[in-house]
């Protein structure tokens, strides 16, 4: 009858010697396999197809915008003119709006709008950039109006100066209201 070799109290079951270690490493554990990085697959580009066209249906419109490109989506359906209730729908999600959606796709928008097109911020200006047609300055108004009368939804971002000019006039903006 064989004995088998005692094995140490404390030491883990791969370094205990046992008689089918190898001379060269009798303590050593087996070296793990050399590190081989897996193939690199190239991701494609994410590609969602152009929004469909907004849809009226008895004075209600249902306007299409996708997540990504929300700012450019809103922008290009309110360059018409959008008149009565807006519904929204996201591609690639299932939702139904009942006011929700719409009041997401908002927030989002001037939360997009804000990173790109305004300075600021606690008080946020919007700038002249080339990327922003003159049409688009009457644009932003409008969502800013239709998000308002609909949703109650107001950026509390916006200046007060450029509110007060934008609603009212330039002759009610006071130096010392500037210089705040």
């Amino acid at each position: 009858m064989q004995r088998r070799p005692r094995r140490r109290r404390n030491v883990p079951r791969n370094l205990a010697s046992t008689s089918q270690d190898s001379p060269e490493s009798p303590r050593s554990p087996t070296p793990p396999p050399p590190y081989t990085p897996a193939p690199q697959q190239h991701a494609e580009p994410l590609m969602l197809a152009p929004p469909l066209p907004e849809i009226s249906i008895d004075g209600d419109w249902i306007i299409h915008v996708r997540r990504p490109f929300i700012v450019e989506d809103m922008l290009k359906v309110f360059r018409n003119n959008v008149t009565g209730m807006v519904k929204v729908d996201i591609a690639g999600e299932n939702a139904v709006d009942s006011g929700g959606v719409f009041r997401d796709v908002l927030s989002e928008f001037w939360e997009k709008c804000f990173q790109k097109h305004f300075e600021g911020e606690d008080e946020c200006v919007l700038v002249p950039s080339p990327q922003l047609s003159p049409d688009d300055f009457s644009t932003i108004g409008k969502i800013l109006l239709v998000g308002y009368e609909q949703q109650g939804f107001f950026p509390i971002r916006f200046s007060r100066v450029l509110l007060i000019c934008a609603m009212f006039s330039r002759d009610l903006v006071s130096n010392d209201l500037l210089l705040e």
